[in-house]
């Protein structure tokens, strides 16, 4: 796996394939599904450009991942197939000081 390129949030697929938003050089930034000790490198989604938190379910079969929020602080968690491209946005999560809505009535209370 190369690390000299920019990297940020990976979660282990495997024991010897790791999903992480990095930017390379030649095809730019996006989620890649990397093998470890290796240069081999598959980009996921090229049409998904914004960074988030990836996690595989417990098959293996799809990953949940989140974008950070927008001007609005709106953030949308979504669920991808990485071998058919399929992308659901399930999720619109309102962030407010920090927190997300559901637990800004806690705030202060309990």
């Amino acid at each position: 796996m190369v690390w000299r390129e920019e990297q940020n949030n990976c979660y282990w697929k495997d024991d010897q394939t790791i999903i992480a938003f990095e930017n390379k050089k030649k095809t730019g930034a996006g989620y890649y599904l990397m093998h470890d000790k290796t240069q081999e490198y598959r980009h996921l989604w090229p049409h998904i450009s914004s960074d988030g938190h990836p996690s595989y379910s417990p098959d293996r079969r799809l990953v949940v991942t989140d974008t950070y929020s927008n001007r609005k602080r709106m953030a949308i968690l979504k669920v991808l197939n990485e071998d058919f491209n399929i992308v659901i946005a399930i999720k619109k999560i309102l962030y407010v000081f920090g927190l997300h809505a559901a637990d800004a009535g806690r705030v202060g209370g309990v």
